[in-house]
């Protein structure tokens, strides 16, 4: 089987005899500790002159450096099966040794690691400012909803201030505990064109979820600028990706040739049906392990500065797959979570607040959601539900049955395969991890497949059974 290699658009010499490496593919669904991509073992490529010419001559001491990713297709029998980065690890008189990555982290740049409160989203002048009642989704940057909060400015007396961050009587807001919450969707924007690639799927696509904001308490108390990020989480975009699949259950599908990374919900990809029969692509060794943590625990960190969550509410207490067998807890737990509702229908909470006046400066919030509802009975308003989908693990509409309920099923009834499959250039070129398979009476999920190219045998393949 023939192989070529492409950096840059420039088709690179091979080792005489080729190219032999390990392709390895993960799916997004089955790992929540990272973002996986896809990586090859490290390889070499041979110090001829064409790619001394594609790395800019960097084996020789007196050219500059070179420390940058080259965009890398790999080919097999005229099919592309892999496009993501290389990056050199050394160039020595054997050649230019190289390690293969679609690490999603990588793709953010510098960004990757400086949380949002760090980033330089812009700001803007407060003179006149007068706060947007009701902003229209598709191009607000924030809004500012009615929140219960009594101990906003501690044991301080504000005069004129009446227990309520945002509050609004009388078609105006109270100039005091002003605080801006920006819309998650926004900030995903903002962060997609600072390192250059786009967002899309169901979840940017789902109305509802274009209402969530960020939750937050600094004030904007005697400012003169909206520094955007003052509002923000500590939170990295990595690890704010990280934490709304935690909570949601999403697929993230980044494509490194367009730069479009895609945010699906996992459970519907799992209930789709099958669609690929590779019975006879199996043969009969196999190793079959089962499942122990087959128990799903969903949790969330909630903000110890809040008051009201000392005392965890019935509703935001983890929830855990009942126990009929003596199964193992798998359990996950994000840094996201949201905020108790009062009788009235606002948000409520007892946390002090950040602010210039009374030394409150120090202070900090945690990441917390909610969805805009808009004007309420002529009250802007968020809270932690909107339509049919509410920020809780219990009762109606909670997020596991919404999000997780065909996950926590198929955990109570899998079982992991390792097997071997004669795969084809053509089916790793055709290859999607939104589709399952079928081998010999079963359907599964595959987790991932490493092939050893040039392909001269088996592939091996990580199952888990649908």
């Amino acid at each position: 089987m023939s192989s070529r290699i492409f950096i840059d658009g420039q088709e690179a010499d091979l080792p005489v005899g080729g190219l032999n490496f390990v392709l390895e593919k993960y799916s997004p669904i089955f790992n929540f500790s990272e973002i996986r991509g896809t990586k090859t073992s490290d390889f070499t490529l041979p110090l001829t002159a064409k790619n001394r010419r594609i790395f800019g001559h960097y084996d020789n001491p007196q050219f500059g450096q070179t420390g940058k990713l080259y965009r890398c297709e790999k080919m097999l029998d005229g099919q592309v099966i892999e496009r993501g980065f290389v990056a050199l690890k050394e160039a020595s008189n054997n050649g230019f040794n190289l390690y293969f990555t679609q690490n999603l982290g990588e793709i953010f740049g510098d960004f990757q690691d400086v949380t949002l409160n760090k980033i330089d989203f812009g700001s803007e002048p407060l003179a006149g400012f007068v706060p947007p009642v009701n902003p229209v989704l598709s191009t607000a940057k924030y809004c500012f909803p009615q929140v219960v909060n009594p101990t906003f400015y501690g044991t301080n007396t504000q005069s004129g201030w009446n227990g309520y961050m945002n509050q609004y009587t009388l078609g105006a807001y109270n100039a005091h505990a002003r605080v801006p919450m920006f819309f998650v969707h926004w900030v995903l924007k903002q962060c997609a064109t600072l390192c250059d690639f786009t967002f899309k799927g169901a979840f940017m696509d789902d109305p509802t979820m274009q209402r969530l904001i960020f939750y937050n308490t600094f004030s904007l108390d005697d400012a003169s600028t909206l520094t955007y990020a003052n509002h923000l989480p500590e939170l990295s975009l990595r690890a704010l990706l990280k934490e709304l699949r935690l909570m949601f259950n999403l697929y993230l599908d980044f494509d490194v040739a367009t730069r479009t990374l895609t945010i699906d919900y996992a459970d519907s990809i799992m209930a789709t049906a099958t669609t690929r029969n590779w019975t006879v692509k199996a043969n009969d060794t196999k190793v079959r392990v089962p499942e122990i943590n087959n128990r799903l625990e969903l949790d969330w960190e909630l903000d110890g500065g809040d008051e009201l969550m000392k005392v965890i509410p019935a509703n935001f207490e983890k929830y855990q797959t009942a126990d009929n067998g003596g199964g193992r807890l798998f359990g996950l737990k994000t840094r996201l979570s949201t905020l108790s509702t009062d009788s009235s229908g606002l948000a409520m909470t007892r946390q002090v607040g950040i602010s210039p006046r009374f030394s409150q400066g120090n202070n900090r919030f945690a990441a917390r959601l909610l969805f805009w509802n808009g004007l309420v009975a002529g009250v802007p308003t968020a809270t932690a539900a909107h339509g049919n989908y509410r920020l809780a693990w219990h009762g109606v509409n909670n997020l596991r049955s919404r999000f997780w309920d065909n996950y926590e099923a198929w955990r109570g009834r899998t079982f992991q395969v390792r097997r071997p499959l004669l795969l084809s250039a053509s089916d790793l070129a055709a290859w999607d991890f939104r589709n399952k398979i079928h081998v010999k009476g079963v359907d599964y999920y595959v987790d991932s497949i490493k092939p050893q190219l040039p392909l001269r045998g088996s592939t091996e393949a990580v199952l888990w059974r649908a």
